[in-house]
């Protein structure tokens, strides 16, 4: 999303990445898998990985028995049957859409029961950025959104980490409170978030974690960053002797994988 103007947020949303493979579960799709770094990551654990993109030209590079969705939309899933995977990876997405109830609607009818969504966006934004029609959530707000969309929140973890706000969080039953979207929605739902946080109308939902304890390394963002932009130096001297239809064609000759 932010190219390589942020390598820090990109290298903190890998660690997030190792965190969720390091979850129980067989079967999980990647919504809007980008370069798919993510789904790269979950083959390695051996997992049984599906992906989809708008620009599916982005997916060229992945392993040969991935499963790709192409051009399917967040918001419209239908191709899919519901409870298919035992887990769903969206990260950067849910920003992009303008009906976030859809999206996560269409993202908990695909996962099966008790099925774990990895899902991060961006924290607040007052800048104006390219796609983004949502300007950006805090862990409350996440947290609220996602209980009245039928996720169990108690249970859940959540982290604001270098501009990702995570949420691992299971499907749980149909939403059945009748709410306003209005003065005194909090106070009908509140016994949905977690206890310790004190929920009430005009809390603060600014905060940094819930419920969640590494099971990965810490990366050295410093340490990376330099990594990063030495192999980018790199990519680039070695570019500038080759005419570019030939680096055009080096990014599209890649291997078949399985497409739905």
């Amino acid at each position: 999303m932010y190219g390589n103007q942020l390598p820090e947020f990109q290298i903190a949303l890998r660690r997030i990445v190792q965190q969720a493979s390091t979850y129980d579960f067989q079967s999980i799709i990647d919504i809007g898998a980008g370069d798919g770094f993510a789904a790269k990551a979950f083959c390695e654990r051996g997992k049984q990985v599906t992906v989809t993109d708008l620009h599916p030209e982005l997916l060229e590079n992945l392993p040969e028995d991935v499963t790709v969705y192409e051009n399917l939309d967040v918001c419209d899933m239908s191709a899919i049957p519901s409870e298919s995977y035992d887990a769903v990876w969206c990260s950067h997405v849910i920003e992009h859409v303008m009906d976030t109830g859809r999206a996560l609607s269409e993202i908990r009818r695909i996962l099966k029961p008790n099925g774990l969504a990895f899902l991060t966006v961006p924290p607040f934004e007052h800048r104006v950025l390219d796609g983004h029609v949502c300007p950006g959530w805090n862990i409350g707000i996440l947290m609220y959104v996602l209980i009245v969309s039928g996720f169990d929140v108690i249970n859940a973890s959540f982290i604001n980490y270098h501009s990702n706000v995570s949420a691992f969080v299971r499907k749980g039953p149909d939403f059945d409170i009748e709410i306003i979207h209005s003065w005194g929605d909090i106070d009908r739902i509140k016994h949905l978030f977690p206890p310790s946080l004190n929920v009430h109308q005009g809390w603060n939902g600014d905060i940094e974690n819930y419920n969640w304890t590494w099971q990965v390394d810490p990366i050295d963002l410093d340490r990376e960053y330099e990594l990063k932009g030495q192999k980018l130096k790199n990519r680039e001297f070695v570019f500038q002797f080759i005419p570019p239809i030939l680096v055009k064609s080096y990014y599209s000759l890649k291997g078949k994988r399985k497409k739905v």
